[in-house]
């Protein structure tokens, strides 16, 4: 079973991190770094399938805003670490429902 994924590129296809999404139930670590993923199928497949998650770091991900902080936080519920790195369109209600599931 696959905990940990760490993927740093630009080039990542949508088809497989969705695939991560869907059908790594067992993550415990998720690492995105400079990875373009603006798609709301990914983080849906995140909140329904990864329920284990632990640890996630997002960095450099530009296109990653509020509605990928609900995702987070409706879906992993056992989330003990989040780390954010140079995002810049981060608002209040991203941060607001994080802090609400802790």
């Amino acid at each position: 079973m696959l905990k940990k994924v760490t993927l740093d590129s630009e080039y990542i296809k949508m088809d497989g991190m969705l695939a991560i999404g869907r059908d790594c139930t067992q993550l415990q670590m998720l690492r995105l770094q400079c990875v373009n993923v603006y798609n709301k199928g990914l983080l849906v497949a995140i909140e329904r399938q990864c329920k284990i998650l632990r640890k996630i770091t997002l960095s450099d991900s530009y296109y990653m805003g509020d509605h990928s902080l609900v995702a987070i936080a409706r879906g992993c519920l056992q989330l003990e670490e989040l780390e954010i790195n140079y995002y810049h369109i981060i608002e209040t209600v991203g941060l607001w429902t994080v802090d609400q599931s802790c």
